[in-house]
């Protein structure tokens, strides 16, 4: 019975939806980022004209070992994407914007 249960919620994405939100009611740091409100502490400058209308999420290398820092800027990718904006990520000096 509980797995039929199971399926019928994966299987209907609202209900899930809505569980979800529910199993996490009294999770602040859920409900924070749910809202987007883990926005508020970027630093937001304007750089020029030349990605006009685009939000440039800077990722810069922290400096430790290689598969740290690997790890760590695919988070922030990550982050960049799930935000609706762009990574720019510098490496050792060298920027490449994805």
């Amino acid at each position: 019975m509980k797995d039929k249960i199971e399926r019928f919620i994966v299987q209907h994405e609202k209900l899930h939806y809505l569980i979800r939100c529910f199993h996490h009611i009294n999770d602040r740091d859920y409900i924070r980022d749910f809202n987007n409100q883990s926005l508020f502490g970027l630093r937001v400058t304007s750089k020029g004209e030349k990605h006009k209308g685009k939000v440039l999420y800077r990722i810069e290398d922290g400096g430790s070992g290689f598969c740290a820092n690997f790890i760590r800027i695919l988070f922030k990718m990550w982050y960049a994407d799930t935000m609706g904006m762009y990574p720019v990520v510098i490496w050792g000096g060298a920027v490449s914007l994805l």
